[in-house]
């Protein structure tokens, strides 16, 4: 029998689910960005979860790394980083082109 045990927790929480890289073309310089929350389970208990960005916040044109930190009680840890990668849509079509040559000698 132990009356006064202690039992340390040394098994950080388990990633079940991180996002792949989000690529987006967009019209505007920034846009907001969703994606599925990542997922983390522990043995004990994952007690908080920070994240450098949320889903849903605005990004700028360009790459910006998503880092997710889960903690379980006892201080262990494991990350899920992802980048969201975001390029300005190119509005060059053909029909453009097209109605461009007909006011001006192409």
């Amino acid at each position: 029998r132990c009356f006064a045990c202690t039992h340390s927790d040394e098994q950080a929480p388990i990633l079940v689910y991180c996002p792949e890289p989000i690529y987006e073309s967009i019209a505007r310089n920034e846009e907001a960005v969703t994606w599925r929350e990542p997922e983390f389970i522990d043995n004990v208990k994952v007690v908080k979860v920070e994240s450098s960005k949320k889903s849903g916040d605005t990004f700028q044109i360009g790459s910006t790394n998503v880092e997710y930190t889960a903690f379980d009680d006892a201080g262990n840890l494991v990350r899920c980083s992802f980048v969201v990668n975001l390029k300005r849509k190119s509005f060059y079509t053909k029909d453009l082109f097209t109605l461009v040559c007909l006011n001006v000698v192409c």
